[in-house]
């Protein structure tokens, strides 16, 4: 599965690079979160977690955007499952203030 989300990161950086459409952004960055999930790589899917939510919320409507919060949230509750972390969303959710943390056992 591993080569399959490199290449996935791949084409979505190529994309970015090339003028993606704006609005449909938030989408390509959410996958790009799914893959780094699928990688094992906590501190990228974080990080790009908090890019997507906060362009998302730059660049669609209320509407779209609560669509794609409730995705991240989704696909927080994927890295707990794969990666056995805590998420949390902190603060308001429309900062999207997201912490992830190595659970302890």
């Amino acid at each position: 599965m591993s080569n399959g989300s490199q290449e996935c990161l791949a084409d979505i950086e190529l994309s970015l690079k090339n003028g993606y459409k704006v609005e449909l952004q938030p989408k390509l960055l959410l996958r790009r979160v799914e893959c780094y999930i699928e990688l094992k790589q906590r501190h990228k899917a974080k990080d790009s977690l908090v890019i997507a939510s906060k362009h998302a919320r730059l660049v669609m409507s209320e509407e779209q955007w609560g669509a794609v919060i409730a995705r991240a949230v989704c696909i927080a509750a994927k890295f707990v499952d794969q990666m056995g972390t805590i998420c949390s969303i902190s603060g308001n959710v429309l900062e999207a203030n997201v912490v992830f943390s190595q659970q302890s056992e």
